[in-house]
């Protein structure tokens, strides 16, 4: 197992009815065909926290993740659904739920 120093969270940059009918397994099989039509090597990231808290499965822990440049190697990127139009000083409570915000600490804690 490769050493893990940090958690890196992002957003998806969706509307929050983005796939409502589809659970988080399904948005990452979406977000993985993005980012190889962008000519990226499929989804970068290890989890997908989807707007109920349910956690999508993404790369495994054990394979450096492709999400932000230069700190791969040591960290595991989380991305959360939503975050449409979000600005840097915006609360995380305009754009993400509070199920999501549960399911990060819990993995931040674990």
């Amino acid at each position: 197992m490769r050493e893990i120093n940090t958690v890196i969270v992002h957003c998806t940059a969706t509307q929050p009815r983005w796939m409502a009918d589809r659970d988080a397994d399904e948005k990452v099989a979406e977000i993985d065909r993005w980012h190889i039509n962008n000519g990226w090597a499929g989804f970068g990231y290890h989890l997908l926290i989807d707007r109920d808290g349910s956690i999508g499965t993404g790369r495994p822990f054990e394979r450096q993740g492709a999400h932000v440049r230069g700190h791969n190697d040591d960290s595991i990127g989380v991305v959360l659904v939503g975050g449409y139009q979000a600005e840097a000083d915006d609360d995380f409570d305009d754009h993400f739920t509070p199920e999501q915000d549960a399911a990060l600490r819990e993995l931040i804690d674990t």
